[in-house]
């Protein structure tokens, strides 16, 4: 049961860590371009509309990630019952 939890929590941080790259880009580029004030409103709602979806993938990589990192004192407190 365990080892399943730890295997598909894996499995959502690296798709949660590539989804945070390509947002990190994305919003860093247009976030470059709305300081440098190039672009129009789609650039400012693009920025807008991805910065929420960039924190989403953000909030499921830390938890994923702090179940991996407490995973071995889970098994260890799951075998002790």
């Amino acid at each position: 049961m365990m080892a399943g939890l730890l295997i598909l929590s894996r499995q959502i941080h690296r798709m949660a860590m590539w989804a945070t790259i390509v947002f990190s880009v994305v919003v860093g580029v247009t976030g470059t371009m709305l300081k440098l004030g190039i672009g129009d409103f789609r650039i400012r709602e693009i920025h807008s509309d991805l910065s929420l979806f960039l924190s989403l993938s953000l909030g499921v990589m830390v938890a994923t990630g702090l179940l991996m990192y407490l995973s071995p004192t889970l098994v260890r407190l799951a075998k002790k019952d």
